[in-house]
């Protein structure tokens, strides 16, 4: 089956349709994400960002929808009692930015829709507004900066987990100084962009160097999809799998780390990176959780020698962010 854009549309739109219907409970529907945008496939593959807005409370908060192996149905749903006040989600910088870039609207009882995006809308991009939202994401990466200091000694998974973490944050932190955060898939690809954009393109190098390897023509990517592989399905077979795991977001996942791993190498490391650590820390299996700390020090050189210099330099790192931030503000007559 040849997968386009317009298919992914009417699959979005055929889905909303059957959930609408003669359904009150159902306030708006809308869609966000990479389709709103000119290129939604990354290896082929895809997901439909979908966001619910129920007049009463939903029964959960994210479900992910398999369609076929190249794409899905990835669905937020949020009671409407959240957006009472959609002033004060001007600084919110995950739910305000659903709003900021012209989301697609595919239900809408009532123009409750236009009502709330006219609320968050209107001066969502005013100075003190995206300082607030970036501040959100460098105060999070201190956070995560401050517990690797306080931790009273190196273990591979927990360490790395949350190095990652300040890492996502440090850099939706300069990302929301220009829009929203970034996507998975595309998190250096989008970095290098920004950074670009604000004349600062060495912090998407610092972003790399944190991270990446050397050489990666040393890599195998054989053996890293292996193990990728190996901890995606037996997270997805657990009762206590998030939806972000769970079996249609496999092939998503798999076919980014493929499709970066040759002109790409350090986005594809990111990638894989970002989702196996996540899902590891998530498993409660020791086992794996064994060999993964043999290959983590082995292969991808992130072992108990090395860690120290690295959460030095990403002190060094977090500096220049909060000194862009300061800079920014200046030129943005915050001060």
């Amino acid at each position: 089956m040849r997968i386009t854009r317009n298919l992914l549309i009417e699959t979005a739109r055929n889905h909303v349709k059957v959930h609408t219907d003669n359904n009150p409970e159902v306030a708006c529907v809308f869609m966000v994400g990479s389709l709103t945008g000119d290129d939604p496939f990354v290896g082929g593959t895809s997901d439909v960002d979908l966001v619910f807005v129920h007049n009463t409370e939903p029964t959960t908060t994210r479900e992910v929808i398999p369609v076929a192996d190249e794409f899905h149905l990835d669905i937020l749903h949020y009671p409407r009692r959240i957006f009472n006040q959609p002033k004060e989600l001007r600084t919110d910088p995950w739910i305000g930015c659903l709003f900021c870039e012209k989301p697609y609207v595919l239900y809408d009882s009532y123009h409750f829709y236009d009502f709330i995006r006219a609320g968050i809308f209107s001066k969502f991009f005013a100075p003190a507004n995206i300082f607030a939202r970036s501040q959100h994401f460098y105060q999070l990466a201190r956070r995560n900066w401050a517990d690797l200091q306080n931790q009273s000694g190196y273990d591979s998974l927990n360490s790395l987990n949350l190095y990652l973490q300040s890492l996502w944050n440090a850099g939706n932190t300069i990302a929301s100084l220009v829009g929203k955060p970034l996507p998975e898939r595309r998190f250096l690809t989008k970095l290098e962009d920004t950074t670009t954009y604000l004349g600062r393109p060495g912090l998407a190098s610092g972003m790399r160097d944190l991270y990446g390897l050397e050489d990666y023509s040393l890599l195998d990517w054989d053996e890293l999809v292996d193990h990728f592989t190996t901890a995606f399905k037996t997270l997805m077979e657990k009762s206590y799998c998030p939806p972000e795991y769970s079996k249609p977001r496999y092939q998503y996942f798999r076919s980014a780390i493929l499709t970066y791993k040759d002109e790409r190498p350090d986005e594809a490391l990111w990638t894989f990176l970002w989702a196996w650590i996540n899902i590891l820390n998530t498993l409660h299996d020791k086992e794996l959780r064994t060999q993964t700390r043999e290959y983590l020090d082995q292969k991808l050189h992130l072992h108990p020698d090395t860690f120290p210099e690295r959460l030095a330099n990403l002190d060094a790192y977090l500096d220049a962010v909060d000194q862009t931030g300061e800079d920014w503000k200046q030129v943005s007559g915050l001060y």
